[in-house]
C-alpha cells in the first residue's frame, strides 16, 4: 500500500475528528448496512483507521465471531486497538493491504473504505480480498472521485488547477470508474453500486467540509506546483472561501462511491 500521506498521530488525530461528523457517521451507517454482518460472523476491515466502524462490526458478530482491522499506519492501528480494548473478539494490526496475512477463504465479509485511491496496486489488493474471502463472501470498498468535486466560486479554471494539484496526495484521485473492471479480474461480482454525496451548504466546522478544507489548502500551500497555482491565486481563492462562509455562500460537494461485491 503506498500511501502519499503520512498518517502520523496527528494526522490520524484529525482523521478520528472527520469520523465524527454526521456527515461520515451517515455513511458509516450506509457501509454497515451494505456490508451486513451477521452474527458469527469474521469480518475484516481493511484501512480500519480510528476503528469506528470496525467497533460497529465487532457488536454485530459477537463473541462467536471475529472482527479484525489492519492499516498500514502505526499510529491508526494504535488508535484502532484502544477503541477496541474492551472487546475481546476485535483486534487491529499493521498489515498491507496487497499482502493480506490471513488464510485461504477465512473471511465472511470485508470492508475497504477511502483506501484503495492510495494504493499503487489496485489489482493485487482486490486479489488479496479475494483470496481472504469465503466463496460467496461479501466485499464493500469505498472511494472518491475528486473529479466530482463542486464549491462556489468566481473563478472555476483557478478552482480546477487548484483542486489539481490537490489530486497529488493520491495514487489514483478518479478511482471509482476503473474499480469495477478491477472487481471482475479479482473474480467478484459486482452486485450494486451507490453514491454517498459528502454535501455541506453554508459553513460547520465540524463537518467533512469543515475539517477537509483547512487539510487541502494546507496541502496545495506546502507541496503544489507554484507554475500550476501561484500562492497570490492560493490566497485568492481562501479569500473568496471566507467572504462566502460570512455571508451563508460556502458550497462543497463530493462523490463517494460504494461497491458492493460477492465472491465468485
Amino acid at each position: 500500500m503506498s500511501a502519499i500521506i503520512d498518517f502520523d498521530e496527528e494526522r490520524a488525530r484529525s482523521v478520528e475528528l472527520i469520523y465524527q461528523t454526521t456527515d461520515v457517521v451517515a455513511q458509516r451507517a450506509r457501509t454497515l448496512a451494505a456490508l451486513a454482518p451477521e452474527s458469527e460472523d469474521k469480518i475484516l476491515d481493511v484501512g480500519v483507521g480510528p476503528g469506528f466502524l470496525l467497533q460497529d462490526i465487532a457488536l454485530l458478530v459477537g463473541s462467536a465471531g471475529r472482527a479484525v482491522g489492519v492499516d498500514v499506519s502505526d499510529a491508526m492501528v494504535k488508535m484502532a486497538a484502544t477503541r477496541l480494548a474492551n472487546i475481546p473478539h476485535a483486534n487491529a494490526a499493521v498489515m498491507d493491504a496487497t499482502q493480506l496475512e490471513f488464510d485461504d477463504d477465512y473471511f465472511d465479509g470485508l470492508v475497504c473504505t477511502q483506501v484503495l485511491e492510495y494504493v499503487s496496486d489496485v489489482d493485487a489488493a482486490l486479489k488479496s480480498f479475494a483470496r481472504v474471502l469465503k466463496p460467496g463472501g461479501r466485499c464493500v470498498v469505498v472511494d472518491t472521485d475528486w473529479d466530482s468535486v463542486v464549491m462556489n466560486t468566481s473563478d472555476h479554471n483557478r478552482t480546477e488547477r487548484f483542486f489539481r494539484e490537490w489530486d497529488k496526495h493520491l495514487v489514483d484521485p478518479f478511482l471509482p470508474s476503473k474499480l469495477p473492471a478491477y472487481f471482475k479480474a479479482a473474480g467478484f461480482n459486482l452486485i450494486g453500486v451507490e453514491i454517498i454525496p459528502m454535501l455541506r451548504v453554508g459553513w460547520q466546522p465540524h463537518s467533512y467540509a469543515g475539517y477537509m478544507w483547512p487539510a487541502i489548502v494546507d496541502f496545495v500551500r506546502q507541496k503544489g506546483d507554484k507554475n500550476k497555482i501561484s500562492d497570490d491565486e492560493i490566497n485568492a481563492i481562501v479569500s473568496e472561501q471566507e467572504k462566502l462562509k460570512e455571508r451563508s455562500g460556502f458550497f462543497f460537494s463530493l462523490n463517494r462511491y460504494q461497491f458492493i461485491a460477492i465472491k465468485n
